[in-house]
């Protein structure tokens, strides 16, 4: 994915033309294009009808092969899927605030969006990256997931939210550039070998297991909620997903050596 510094602008909205892509083959909806092609996403933001009041992740409010809408704090989402196209809707009145206050949603909706039409979800997290693939630290905000995902820099792809895609029978992390990356080079999709849930002990780094039934219920609260319409969807994937790969419950102390964490963290994946 690929951004536009539209941040920071004031008192007017687009149109900008922002290019996100390329997109693996299967994303989009299929077209002309060969079966090995890889489309990119072209997104305009323009402005439209003032602030409607909606809940600050996307609800989706339409879905079909071809095309997507939903609602978000502050504006609307259209996706025209064969085109290759994204149209964001602003508010049109002038807003005394950084326009990065409507980007931020709106990178996070359209990923939410793109994972949930990809066969994945997005969901609040650090992924961090070791020998043989990823694992993923979630938690409430403020748990430090973000502080412990720092200490392993050059290593960890995203501090904040995961991208999840189902690729050739696994469980693939999707490096985005888009919202808050890290420095790479990363590979495109990276193996997802684990999940790890935050508690509250801040004693000692020690991973426990947990059964699939808490690890579903923890990954669910922590997913991008896409409205009634994708409800059943979302829930179906995080069944999968924890049943497919180990979860732990994580202390950590970050008085510990980095020793401990790297064990605690990918030592117990088998």
């Amino acid at each position: 994915m690929g951004q536009e510094a539209a941040t920071g602008l004031r008192h007017r909205v687009g149109p900008w033309r922002i290019l996100c892509g390329p997109l693996p083959h299967g994303w989009l909806a299929e077209a002309a294009d060969p079966p090995d092609a890889r489309p990119d996403l072209h997104i305009e933001v323009v402005a439209s009808e003032p602030a409607r009041s909606s809940p600050g992740d996307a609800l989706v409010t339409s879905d079909s092969p071809d095309q997507t809408e939903a609602d978000f704090a502050r504006g609307r989402l259209r996706f025209d899927w064969r085109a290759g196209r994204a149209t964001w809707h602003w508010p049109a009145e002038p807003i005394d605030e950084p326009r990065s206050l409507l980007l931020e949603p709106s990178w996070l909706a359209t990923m939410a969006i793109l994972a949930y039409r990809a066969g994945g979800v997005l969901m609040h997290g650090a992924t961090v990256v070791g020998a043989d693939g990823a694992v993923v630290v979630s938690g409430a905000s403020g748990a430090g997931k973000s502080t412990l995902a720092r200490h392993f820099p050059g290593h960890y792809l995203h501090d904040d939210v995961t991208l999840i895609v189902p690729q050739g029978g696994r469980w693939l992390v999707w490096y985005q550039d888009a919202y808050r990356p890290q420095p790479g080079p990363f590979p495109v999709g990276v193996p997802l070998r684990g999940l790890h849930f935050l508690g509250p002990d801040r004693q000692q780094t020690r991973a426990s297991a947990m059964s699939s039934g808490r690890a579903m219920q923890a990954l669910c609260e922590q997913l991008f909620y896409l409205g009634p319409q994708c409800a059943s969807a979302l829930l179906a994937r995080g069944a999968q997903i924890t049943a497919d790969l180990p979860a732990f419950e994580l202390s950590h102390c970050l008085a510990d050596p980095q020793s401990v964490r790297i064990q605690e963290l990918f030592g117990h994946l088998g």
